[in-house]
């Protein structure tokens, strides 16, 4: 089905009262997965954005995500339970072409990658600056593309959430550290690994167990630090993948590209570190990275560098972790 079809048998499901919605997984960190979402959970959800956008009669959404995500999927139950107009447009790298400079929309949703592309044009960041909150989520947000939306006056809200609570249950306006839950939203850090513990009485079935590394401040707000799923064992040290990837991109050393820090089997450390670019090979040096990392992370720098034509991601353009680990050890 086309992305009209696919709106439209979601609103005629939604308005025949349906229990239960079938949502998958994007598979960005594995195989998609199926999950049952409550009618309940939904509602509450589209409620609780409502609260925290401060949504008006006289908004309206733009919808250029898949519709069978979580992501776009929910923008029609927002539409349907707010009764605001919405657009959906199939997906694409550079959704701000498809509206001109006068669009009348005010709310939208991004994939990190067709946020960074937009910005990177001056008349798609000008349509992008009309609407009054640009939401973006699924993963982390670059440092570099928050900076570049914060001055380029983007109204960019970084969302948390998954598939299994119907999109986020937490927002951070760029420009700040820390996602503030929705009203209702319990959240503990498992005391064990770190790892966030999700609540939501009366609306969840049970409580959720992320594969996230929570940090909770006494507000009950947090900042995610990396996923259990990218923490290398090498050596006996616990590496955060998602922490050199941090410092990489904060030091410029690999001039924009898109990269990801992984691992592979190692005969004396267990696993080591991988840096993956994505392009042709730059002349940057593991000494010089060496230099980067080892004083914030002292033996999180990469053993290895690799070079491949194009990352695998998903169709919403998440980098496939999982698929490159597999890819780096198949070839190495």
């Amino acid at each position: 089905m086309n992305a009209a079809e696919q709106e439209a048998a979601i609103r005629t499901r939604w308005r025949s009262g349906a229990g239960y919605f079938v949502l998958h997984s994007s598979g960005s960190t594995g195989a998609p997965a199926a999950y049952s979402l409550p009618r309940r959970l939904l509602e509450w959800s589209a409620k609780q954005t409502a609260a925290a956008l401060e949504v008006q009669p006289g908004d309206s959404m733009y919808c250029c995500l898949p519709l069978d995500r979580a992501g776009g999927f929910m923008q029609v139950i927002r539409s349907e339970q707010w009764n605001i107009p919405l657009l959906v447009v199939e997906p694409n790298g550079h959704p701000m072409r498809n509206l001109d400079e006068t669009h009348p929309f005010s709310i939208t949703s991004l994939s990190n990658s067709q946020l960074a592309s937009s910005l990177l044009s001056d008349e798609e960041a000008a349509r992008l600056r009309k609407f009054r909150a640009v939401l973006v989520g699924g993963e982390a947000l670059p440092p570099a593309t928050e900076q570049e939306a914060i001055r380029q006056d983007i109204r960019l809200w970084h969302t948390y959430g998954m598939t299994e609570t119907a999109s986020h249950i937490a927002l951070r306006r760029a420009g700040t550290e820390h996602f503030i839950p929705f009203d209702g939203v319990a959240l503990h850090s498992d005391p064990e690994d770190g790892h966030l513990v999700i609540d939501i009485p009366g609306i969840l079935e049970t409580v959720l167990h992320t594969r996230d590394r929570a940090v909770i401040d006494e507000d009950g707000n947090f900042s995610i630090s990396g996923r259990l799923d990218e923490i290398i064992n090498s050596g006996g040290i616990k590496i955060q993948a998602e922490a050199v990837e941090r410092l990489l991109e904060e030091s410029g050393s690999l001039g924009g590209r898109s990269f990801v820090i992984t691992s592979k089997a190692h005969p004396i450390w267990g696993r080591a570190v991988v840096l993956v670019v994505e392009g042709a090979p730059l002349p940057v040096k593991l000494q010089t990275l060496k230099g980067i990392i080892a004083p914030h992370i002292a033996y999180g720098y990469p053993k290895e560098i690799i070079y491949m034509e194009f990352l695998p991601r998903t169709e919403t353009g998440k980098i496939r972790r999982a698929a490159i680990r597999m890819l780096v050890e198949n070839k190495h």
